[in-house]
C-alpha cells in the first residue's frame, strides 16, 4: 500500500482507512467524530476528511503551497502575456499583480522608491472594506437575484453580479436588514464535506439546517430564517450526502422574499470575489498600469470584459492553519481560470518576501539595513570560527555555515488565526524583488483561533523550542517582522515587547550564559510592515513561479536561473488509522500513525506502508 502526494482512486480494503491533515490548535468537532482519525493532543484535523480519500489527501495541502507548483512550461507561456493576480484572501482582501512579460521578454515597470518594482499594489476588494466581512448582496432586489441566479446556472455573467448585486457600503445598511444578505469569511468553509466537520466558531457565524434527506436545489426545502444558513449537499446538488467524497457543505441564501432561496457552494462564493480583483487588476493594466478606470462595456456586452479578465492566472496566500488537503484544493478551484492552474504559498513567506521590497519611506529601508549589518557580522564571525578550526591542533570541527546566515522571524495575526515562522536569509541577489535569492524555512507554528493574541506566548514558545532543535549553533533571530492591518499589528508588537522582555528576565534570572543564550530576547528588533505587505510578496513568489524573475547565468551555457528560491516546509501533520472490522465502534480503530510531521521538507514522495498479517 503507498500513501503517495501525487493523484489517484481512493483507498481500498477489507473494512476502512482514514488520513487526515492535522494544523495546530483546539481540538475540532471533526477530531472526535468516530470515522476519521483522530489527532494528537491539541491539534485539529481538517474538514471534510472521508473514510476513503484519494491518495492525493496524503499532504496534498503541504505539497502544494511549495515553490514547484505544478505549473508547466507549456502552461507559463500561455500566461506570459497576462498579468498575474495576488489575493490576500485570508488577510483582508489585499491585492496586487505582476504584470506580463513584454516584448523584450521584460516586464512591464513601476518604480518605488526610486528603484525598479514590477509589483503594483492595487489596495483592498470592495472599496476598502476588504474581505473580513465577507461577501455582501442585494436582498429582495429582481436585478441581483436574476444575475445571481444566472451566474449558478450558466457559470455565466459575474460583471453582471459585481455591477448589480454586490454591496460595499454594509455598515451603513446592516447586513441583518431586509436590504442586505452577508456570507461571513466563505474561505472557512473551503473544503468542508459536513456541517459537523466546521469549527465552533464558523458554524456560529451561520444558521445551520439540520438533514431532512432532500437535495440541496429542492424547492421544496424550507428557506433559512436569517437569510444565509449552511446545509449538508453534494458536488451535483441534486442528490443526497451519502458520506463519500462527492459530499459538500452549500450556502443557501434567501435573496428575495418572493423567489426561491439558491444554493451556492463557498468556493463559488470565493470565484467571485477573486472575479473582483482580477477586474480590478484588468482595468488598471488596460490603464497603463495607474489607479483603476471605469473601462464600462457597451450595453449587452457584459460577457466580454470577463472573457478578457478571467483567464489571469492567480495567486493565492494561505495562512499555515489553512494548509490542508481538501481546503487547499477547493481554493485552487475556486479561481476559475479555465486552463491557467492557480498557485499557492504560506502567508508567511510572502510576508517575509513582501517585507523586503524597498518602499517609498526616503533611501533607508530598516529591515535592510538590519539584514546587512547582520550579514557582516555573522560572515566576520564564521570566518573567525574558521580560523580557530584550521589552527587548532587537536583537530577542531569546521563550523557549519549554515548556521551563520540571518535569522528572521514573521508573525501575522487575523482575525481567524495566529502565523508564527522563522527562515533563514541567504544569497545576495541584485534583484531588487528579492534581496535574498534563498530563503530557507526552519519552523512553522500556526493556530485557527478567534482569539489569537491568548495564544501568542504558547506559540511563541513553541516556535523558540522548534528554532532551538533545528538550530542549535545560531545565534538567534535579528529581527522580527509583524504583518495584517494597522491596527492588529499595534496591538501584535506591544505583546510581542512584552514577551521578548520576559524571556530577558528569565535568562538573566536563571543566569543563563553566552553559551546557552538562544538570542530570544528585546535585542530583537521588531520591524513593522505595510498592510500591503503579504499580497505583494505573494507577486513575487508567483512571478518567480512563472519564470518572469531570473538572472542569467554568466559561466557555462548561460541558462536563465531562477533568482528567488523557498525552501518551505509543511504547516500541516498527516497521520492514517485503520478499521478492518467493518465496525463504527471507535475501538476498532487502530492508533493514529504519523505518515508525516510538522515542519517536514516539501514535497515529499510516496510513502510505504508496512502490515502484517495479523494487521490484516
Amino acid at each position: 500500500m503507498s500513501l503517495a502526494t501525487g493523484g489517484g482512486g481512493g483507498f481500498s480494503g477489507g473494512g476502512g482507512l482514514s488520513a487526515a491533515a492535522m494544523a495546530h490548535g483546539p481540538n475540532s468537532a471533526m477530531a472526535m467524530h468516530r470515522a476519521h482519525a483522530q489527532p494528537p493532543p491539541g491539534a485539529e484535523a481538517p474538514p471534510g476528511m472521508t473514510a476513503a480519500p484519494g491518495t492525493s489527501y496524503a499532504a496534498l495541502g503541504a505539497d502544494l503551497i511549495d515553490k514547484n507548483q505544478n505549473l508547466t512550461l507549456k502552461g507559463v507561456k500561455n500566461m506570459a502575456e497576462l498579468p498575474i493576480v495576488a489575493v490576500d484572501l485570508y488577510g483582508g482582501g489585499e491585492v496586487s499583480y505582476f504584470p506580463p512579460i513584454g516584448e523584450d521578454g521584460e516586464g512591464g515597470e513601476t518604480v518605488s522608491g526610486g528603484r525598479p518594482i514590477k509589483v503594483r499594489s492595487m489596495g483592498r476588494l470592495g472599496s476598502g472594506s476588504g474581505t473580513e466581512k465577507g461577501l455582501s448582496l442585494k436582498r429582495n432586489d429582481d436585478v441581483a437575484y436574476r444575475a445571481v441566479r444566472r451566474l449558478l446556472s450558466k457559470s455565466r455573467g459575474v460583471d453582471a453580479v459585481i455591477d448589480n448585486a454586490i454591496v460595499d457600503d454594509v455598515e451603513e445598511k446592516g447586513s441583518s436588514s431586509n436590504d442586505v444578505l452577508t456570507i461571513p469569511r466563505p474561505y472557512l468553509l473551503l473544503g468542508a464535506r459536513r456541517t459537523a466537520n466546521l469549527t465552533a466558531d464558523t458554524l456560529n457565524k451561520f444558521e445551520v439546517e439540520e438533514d431532512d434527506n432532500s437535495p440541496a436545489i429542492s424547492e421544496e426545502s424550507a428557506a433559512p430564517k436569517g437569510g444565509v444558513s449552511l446545509r449538508n449537499a453534494t458536488l451535483d446538488g441534486s442528490s443526497n450526502p451519502t458520506g463519500d467524497d462527492f459530499d459538500r457543505v452549500a450556502v443557501r441564501l434567501t435573496m428575495h422574499s418572493g423567489k426561491k432561496p439558491l444554493s451556492i457552494l463557498p468556493e463559488e462564493v470565493v470565484g467571485i470575489m477573486v472575479a473582483r480583483a482580477k477586474r480590478l487588476v484588468h482595468r488598471s493594466w488596460i490603464a497603463g498600469g495607474g489607479e483603476e478606470v471605469e473601462v464600462l462595456p457597451e450595453k449587452g456586452e457584459d460577457d466580454d470584459e470577463e472573457d478578457a479578465y478571467l483567464p489571469y492566472p492567480v495567486a493565492y496566500a494561505v495562512p499555515g492553519w489553512a494548509c490542508i488537503d481538501s481546503a487547499v484544493e477547493a481554493l485552487l478551484d475556486s479561481s476559475a481560470s479555465g486552463p491557467n492552474p492557480a498557485v499557492a504559498y504560506q502567508r508567511s513567506v510572502a510576508a517575509l518576501v513582501g517585507s523586503l521590497l524597498p518602499r517609498e519611506r526616503g533611501s533607508k529601508h530598516k529591515l535592510h539595513s538590519l539584514l546587512g549589518e547582520e550579514v557582516k557580522r555573522l560572515r566576520e564571525a564564521f570566518e573567525k570560527e574558521l580560523r580557530e578550526a584550521d589552527d587548532d591542533d587537536e583537530g577542531k570541527a569546521s563550523p557549519s555555515q549554515s548556521a551563520f546566515q540571518p535569522l528572521v522571524l514573521a508573525v501575522g495575526v487575523t482575525a481567524d488565526g495566529l502565523e508564527l515562522s522563522a527562515a533563514q536569509l541567504s544569497g545576495v541577489s541584485a534583484d531588487p524583488h528579492c534581496p535574498f535569492g534563498d530563503v530557507n524555512i526552519i519552523a512553522n507554528v500556526n493556530y485557527r483561533s478567534e482569539t489569537p493574541f491568548n495564544l501568542l506566548e504558547k506559540a511563541m514558545g513553541e516556535l523558540r523550542e522548534k528554532v532551538g532543535r533545528n538550530l542549535p549553533e545560531s545565534p538567534g533571530p535579528c529581527a522580527l517582522i509583524t504583518y495584517g492591518t494597522v491596527g492588529m499589528q499595534v496591538k501584535l508588537k506591544t505583546s510581542l515587547t512584552k514577551l521578548l522582555k520576559s524571556y530577558a528576565v528569565e535568562a538573566e534570572k536563571n543566569n543563563v550564559d553566552d553559551d546557552d543564550d538562544d538570542g530570544f530576547d528585546e535585542r530583537i528588533s521588531i520591524v513593522s510592515t505595510g498592510e500591503e505587505c503579504v499580497a505583494e510578496g505573494l507577486s513575487v513568489l508567483a512571478a518567480s513561479s512563472h519564470g518572469r524573475i531570473y538572472h542569467r547565468e554568466t559561466e557555462g551555457k548561460k541558462k536563465a536561473k531562477r533568482t528567488l528560491n523557498v525552501h518551505d516546509v509543511a504547516a500541516t501533520a498527516v497521520g492514517m488509522r485503520m478499521n478492518y472490522h467493518s465496525d463504527e465502534d471507535e475501538n476498532k480503530w487502530s492508533k493514529v500513525k504519523v505518515v508525516f510531521d510538522f515542519d517536514r521538507r516539501v514535497p515529499a514522495g510516496p510513502y510505504q506502508v508496512g502490515l502484517t498479517a495479523a494487521e490484516c
